[in-house]
């Protein structure tokens, strides 16, 4: 969903952080766990928790989830954040976390603020990667396509006249077709489903079905009119034939009306381009990821107030205005350096990028 965002003085937007270089490292971060998961939420009832930020001037659209509606494989579900001079800061996968993204005219540096198991942290990110979804259908080029509620998208560019998206997972083709999108269609989460059709109610006659008679299928606007695009029928994101309804015809074309798996079409064909054969299309399978966290032994300790959060390989950093942990919040601890002590958070899915850890000031911990 889109979210207004509540103003902010100017110290608290993002400001300049400092961080090691990644590296490979294992950190022994703990599984997110129900008790420190209340943590945030008790800091937000209570108003201890720092506010949700205003985002900066150059975001023209805000949206606002809880998931990755539409995850990509799994080395490229985590956002890796940064400042505003590049340097990286901590990252967060992008499933199950409060996130709100400020999207820009430049997708490489998309403003971010993420919120989870007490900690915040906030900063720029690259958009490509990530994917959103419709939170309605939308019409993306008039009386001829939409795009369907709940598609999946990539951001291409966000200005004041629209976001400009590129559909995913469809037939090859789809993704071709020019689509703009008001920053209200947008949502970080699925939208509630269509409720289902009574098609007792609706029985209508059967209608006349056709079907692509090759591998390609081109769309044009009218009989003989402008190319549309040009769908890869073939494509193997879609594991059934592509049934096309017609609903009127001349004698050398066809206008039919038919959904891919993200859209929905009223155009017109070649009826050279047609049969009433169906032909058969493969589909494909996307295999699952997963992973391990390691766990320390000891016992947890509580943040004793809501305070600034330094990241880098030593506490010898500056305090981050971008990287809060609420009061309340459980951790563990590790290695005391100086009066700081480097903390991991037993609830949160924001962990430190690679070689860097999380350090507090020790006199914090109760």
């Amino acid at each position: 969903m889109t979210t207004p965002l509540p103003t902010q003085a100017a110290s608290e937007q993002p400001q300049q952080v400092f961080s090691g270089k990644p590296a490979p490292r294992t950190t022994p971060w703990q599984t997110p766990a129900a008790p420190g998961a209340e943590a945030e939420e008790r800091a937000l009832a209570t108003g201890s928790a720092p506010p949700w930020p205003a985002p900066p001037t150059e975001v023209s659209c805000v949206v606002r989830g809880k998931s990755n509606p539409f995850p990509r494989p799994c080395e490229d579900a985590t956002a890796t954040v940064s400042s505003k001079d590049g340097s990286p800061l901590v990252r967060f996968p992008t499933e199950k976390i409060d996130v709100v993204w400020g999207l820009t005219a430049r997708p490489e540096a998309t403003w971010v603020h993420a919120r989870s198991g007490g900690m915040t942290a906030t900063g720029y990110t690259p958009i490509a990667q990530h994917s959103f979804r419709l939170a309605n259908e939308v019409m993306i080029l008039e009386d001829h396509v939409w795009l369907l509620k709940n598609a999946p998208l990539q951001i291409k560019t966000s200005r004041a006249d629209g976001v400009r998206v590129k559909v995913l997972s469809d037939l090859g083709g789809v993704d071709a077709i020019p689509a703009r999108v008001a920053c209200t269609d947008l949502a970080f989460e699925l939208a509630e489903p269509e409720p289902p059709v009574d098609e007792a109610a609706s029985a209508m006659a059967a209608p006349r079905l056709m079907y692509p008679a090759q591998k390609t299928l081109t769309l044009r606007t009218a009989a003989a009119g402008s190319v549309i695009a040009v769908l890869q029928v073939d494509s193997p994101e879609v594991p059934m034939s592509l049934e096309l309804t017609v609903a009127a015809e001349t004698r050398n074309w066809l206008n039919v009306r038919f959904k891919t798996a993200q859209a929905r079409f009223d155009v017109w064909v070649d009826r050279k381009e047609v049969t009433e054969e169906a032909l058969g299309i493969g589909g494909i399978g996307f295999a699952g990821c997963g992973g391990t966290v390691d766990r320390m032994g000891q016992s947890s300790s509580e943040i004793a107030h809501t305070i600034p959060v330094r990241s880098g390989k030593s506490p010898h950093t500056a305090d981050l205005d971008s990287l809060w942990i609420a009061e309340g919040t459980l951790v563990r601890q590790g290695a005391v350096v100086d009066g700081f002590v480097e903390i991991y958070p037993l609830a949160t899915l924001i962990y430190p990028v690679e070689e860097n850890s999380f350090w507090v000031p020790l006199a914090e911990l109760r």
